[in-house]
């Protein structure tokens, strides 16, 4: 996986699962990761669903390529300009994205490669004006 394709998809899974970061488009590999992730996501809330448990929200596409996108080295300006969202939503959600990156980057022991791929995307995420 791609550092700004960890970026994606943890934005993703962290962001608000209702809120739009306006009609960017995802890379294809960006939505390959996502699609095997949807799927597990159904069969955890079919289970439950069986066990009375409320399912959890959808994953967020729009906010998957804003942190894409910003991944990939583009311009603040030109980030908020495309998604139309508030620089403060952004920021947000941004924050959120590195901060879920960096707790997987503490996992060495358990997956290296996982690890040092998290703390790569978490760098190319939290950097100015977001951290």
């Amino acid at each position: 996986m791609e550092i700004a394709t960890a970026a994606g998809f943890m934005a993703a899974v962290a962001a608000d699962a209702d809120r739009s970061y306006g009609e960017m488009r995802c890379s294809n590999r960006m939505l390959d990761a996502i699609e095997v992730f949807d799927s597990v996501l159904h069969d955890v809330g079919a289970a439950e669903v069986r066990h009375g448990i409320p399912p959890v929200e959808d994953v967020n596409i729009s906010a998957a390529a804003a942190a894409e996108a910003w991944a990939n080295g583009r311009d603040w300006d030109q980030l908020v300009e495309r998604t139309g969202a508030e620089e403060g939503d952004l920021v947000r959600l941004l924050s959120r994205t590195g901060e879920a990156l960096l707790q997987i980057g503490k996992l060495r022991e358990a997956n290296r490669p996982a690890a040092d791929l998290a703390n790569a995307a978490a760098e190319s995420v939290l950097r100015e004006p977001v951290r």
